[in-house]
């Protein structure tokens, strides 16, 4: 019997092996840098385009390359949470391969066209020059909401639930970092890099959310791995203020407060499923914050 035939406006295949030659995988993974990745994928087909939104579920970076069934030759990346769409390169013939870069927990949209449908700059993906942010640190709780009255002075930055006072191990709310640092030469600042593109503040590590303010200027809210957030015209070249207000989840005062007596418990609710024994969630600004450009 012939390994293929036509019916129709379709074919039937044989079996499984010819089906293998005759079409490839929609998406894979054909390369990576380390582990193999946890990479999920949807693929949607437009009229005129062929788009592919990749994520990872691993807790951490992934590097690969992906292969993708497309016959459109030029592909962009559009980032879901800064809204930038980068031009890429393409290899292969109607398997394309697109070399990809996620933060933990990240995605993507990889859009295939004829052509590239971005007529904008093209944002390199690569930051050039990095400096750490290295404090000192000044560290605010809110004592309505059992932590200390007094500002902490940090050396280095560190868990919440790393500290012997209760009321920072199992502090739920929002406090207050600040320190002061310079810009280093040859990172941009001042009104005339107003870009996003010119320079940003990488966070590292939150727990679990954080709203950004430089010298008075709002930068936003982080809120999703890779923590980074544009300065834009906010940053100057010396005595730059940096003010992180972090608001972590609220178990770990659940936990606390399921110890207590009602009438010394700061929180209220139907159904507290948290015990004293349970082990608090990591909490607060865990860094190393950097400045990138």
């Amino acid at each position: 019997q012939p390994a293929c035939r036509a019916v129709g406006k379709g074919r039937v295949l044989r079996d499984r092996a010819v089906l293998r030659d005759e079409l490839p995988p929609d998406f894979a993974v054909v390369h990576a840098d380390g582990a193999a990745p946890a990479v999920d994928w949807i693929h949607r087909v437009a009229v005129d385009r062929d788009i592919y939104f990749v994520s990872n579920h691993g807790t951490r970076p992934a590097s690969f390359t992906a292969r993708f069934r497309t016959a459109h030759p030029s592909a962009e990346v559009w980032d879901p949470v800064t809204c930038v769409r980068r031009v890429v390169s393409v290899r292969g013939e109607g398997v394309r391969e697109v070399a990809l870069e996620l933060p933990a927990h990240g995605s993507a949209f990889v859009v295939f066209a004829d052509a590239p449908a971005h007529r904008g700059p093209v944002r390199p993906q690569e930051h050039a020059g990095r400096q750490e942010v290295a404090g000192p640190w000044t560290l605010r709780f809110d004592p309505a909401w059992g932590g200390p009255s007094n500002a902490l002075a940090l050396a280095e930055l560190k868990d919440w639930t790393s500290f012997d006072d209760p009321g920072i191990r199992h502090y739920s709310g929002t406090a207050v970092y600040r320190c002061t640092f310079d810009a280093p030469a040859g990172c941009p600042q001042g009104p005339k890099h107003g870009d996003a593109g010119a320079a940003c503040l990488d966070l590292g590590a939150v727990s679990d959310i954080a709203e950004v303010v430089l010298n008075g200027r709002d930068l936003s809210v982080a809120w999703t791995a890779p923590y980074r957030l544009p300065c834009g015209a906010a940053l100057r070249e010396k005595g730059n203020v940096l003010e992180i207000r972090v608001t972590n989840l609220w178990p770990n005062r659940l936990m606390f407060d399921a110890g207590l007596p009602a009438e010394q418990r700061l929180t209220r609710t139907s159904i507290n499923p948290w015990k004293p024994s349970d082990t608090p969630l990591p909490s607060g600004l865990l860094g190393p914050v950097a400045l990138r450009w």
